[in-house]
């Protein structure tokens, strides 16, 4: 309607954030936390008539903090992570079920997964679990590593694709100087996003890094996320892919135009 409207704070907390809407936005999911200066958290699910509705936790009593990260198409189904001093736990919940831990990888010594996105139907989500943060897909209940990439040994995934072909997300060893926002494919797996512009031919700025990726359209051509700038300001970003016709067209000058730097580098030597 061209308003701007405040969705208010839960009884009892001090603040609140809005993660993610439905595809109508007539429902709103995100956090409110528990006082001005605290972290702490309670995922909440909004709604026109019932207002703020907080989730909980997964394991009340032990968790101190959850938040919903994404939300359906429909609003029906939220997802996003509960955890305390003991790991976190991925969730999901829905008008039926309320909110329902989502499997951890097996082996994890201490379980730390949270569910970071999904595609706008809710058939498949995304995160990352284990100690050392491997990126996850859960579908159907099952949950299956997505692994990392070659030089990485760390990554987590935020966004997918509603057909589950195109998933963005972060590859890191630990450190902030080695985060890059990364993108994966089933040939391919994990690769970063900057290396794979580069292969279809797009530019980057000189000097701009791609440090994460956060959500990705549904038809996997437009990514968003933030950079990270040497000696400048953190902006966010967003990428459009070419249309796999333009790409066909792009191949044949990328092509050409290698022939011909081939060409005037021999010519060079004569």
């Amino acid at each position: 309607t061209g308003q701007v409207q405040t969705l208010g704070v839960q009884p009892g907390y001090a603040r609140s954030r809005g993660m993610a809407a439905s595809l109508d936005g007539s429902v709103v999911v995100g956090k409110s936390f528990q006082s001005e200066s605290s972290n702490f958290a309670q995922a909440f699910r909004w709604t026109e008539a019932g207002g703020l509705q907080p989730l909980g936790f997964t394991q009340p009593g032990l968790h101190n903090h959850s938040e919903a990260t994404a939300v359906s198409a429909n609003g029906e189904l939220a997802v996003g992570y509960s955890e305390g001093l003991s790991g976190s736990d991925a969730f999901v919940w829905t008008l039926t079920d309320g909110m329902t831990s989502l499997p951890h990888l097996p082996g994890s010594i201490e379980p730390s997964t949270r569910a970071l996105g999904m595609n706008s139907s809710g058939t498949v989500i995304v995160g990352s679990s284990g100690t050392q943060q491997t990126a996850v897909l859960w579908q159907n209940g099952s949950i299956v590593s997505l692994g990392t990439a070659p030089g990485f040994a760390r990554s987590y995934a935020s966004g997918v694709s509603e057909s589950a072909t195109v998933i963005v997300g972060n590859l890191n060893s630990g450190s902030l100087s080695s985060h890059r926002a990364g993108i994966w494919f089933p040939e391919t797996g994990w690769q970063p996003l900057e290396q794979y512009l580069t292969t279809i031919g797009v530019i980057l700025p000189t000097g701009l890094h791609l440090y994460d990726a956060t959500g990705i359209s549904d038809d996997g051509r437009i990514i968003v996320g933030y950079t990270a700038v040497s000696g400048s300001i953190q902006q966010a970003f967003v990428v459009t892919i070419p249309a796999p016709s333009a790409l066909m067209l792009l191949a044949p000058i990328l092509a050409l135009s290698m022939r011909r730097r081939r060409s005037d580098g021999a010519e060079s030597t004569h």
